[in-house]
């Protein structure tokens, strides 16, 4: 239950802004466009995506989960395969919708 009450705290404080920073969401300089949502606790869990525009709504399309410590990134490979955000870019459909549930 501690991840999802940080999850919908990181959420809720970055949707309605214009700019998206900390201390929920920081851009990784070695991945072009590529940022995390960082949700806090014991266990270090990153949302990484990118923000995108459809139809002039604002959306945040995920491209990968896991958490790090140290600045080890956990699964392995997870900035490299977070990469295919190029590949979503191009056709932002190829990554699935969710709709984050209200008032829970």
């Amino acid at each position: 239950m501690e991840v999802r009450a940080k999850h919908d705290t990181a959420f809720s404080f970055l949707e309605f802004r214009h700019e998206w920073k900390g201390p929920h969401f920081k851009r990784l300089a070695k991945c072009d466009g590529l940022g995390e949502v960082r949700l806090g606790g014991r266990v270090a869990w990153r949302i990484l995506g990118f923000r995108y525009k459809k139809d002039e709504i604002p959306l945040f399309v995920v491209v990968d989960i896991g958490h790090h410590k140290d600045k080890v990134y956990s699964p392995r490979g997870l900035l490299k395969r977070a990469k295919r955000m190029e590949e979503v870019k191009g056709d932002p459909e190829k990554a699935e919708s969710c709709e984050r549930p209200e008032g829970n």
